[in-house]
Parts: structure tokens; C-alpha cells; sequence
């Protein structure tokens, strides 16, 4: 199962968020977002857990904790809707 972590500084780099969550039971790896075009932090991120039980535990555990300085959000990541070919 997969987190968003919205809230995240501009410099903030996957391995600072990967670091925030490694020892979180179950942790499997994190992921800042950047634009394509551009390179630059999308200011949010995915951090992905074994299960189900372990990413609801780190949402509790991580959720308003501070990262870089600013306050991050976690929330349960919705899945990506299947892309359509017209």
C-alpha cells in the first residue's frame, strides 16, 4: 500500500523522505514527485509499505511530523485511474 505525503519543502529529496520512514515496520521504499519538464520538486511524494496495516500504523505515527522544516500531510494514496485511449 502506498501514502501521498503532501506538504513537503522544495529541496526536500526522496532519500530525506525515505529516511523519515525507515524505520517504520514493513517500509519499502519513498519517492518525491518532479515535474518532468522541469526537474523541480512537485512538493509531494509516495511512500510505500508491504501492507496494508503497516502504511495505516506510519499514517498514524508520521502524520503532522515535521520534515525540512515544514509540516507534512499523509494520507492513504488513492489509486490511479486506468488511463483511457480515445
Amino acid at each position: 500500500m502506498k501514502l501521498f505525503v503532501g506538504g513537503l519543502r522544495s529541496t526536500t529529496t526522496s532519500d530525506r523522505l525515505a529516511a523519515l520512514f525507515a524505520g517504520a515496520p514493513g517500509f519499502l521504499g519513498a519517492q518525491v514527485i518532479t515535474d518532468r519538464a522541469t526537474g523541480l520538486s512537485r512538493r509531494f511524494g509516495y511512500v510505500e509499505f508491504a501492507s496494508d496495516r503497516a502504511a495505516v500504523d506510519a499514517q498514524e505515527q508520521f502524520n503532522g511530523a515535521e520534515l525540512d522544516g515544514n509540516r507534512i500531510r499523509i494520507e492513504i494514496a488513492k489509486p490511479r485511474p486506468a488511463e483511457r485511449w480515445a
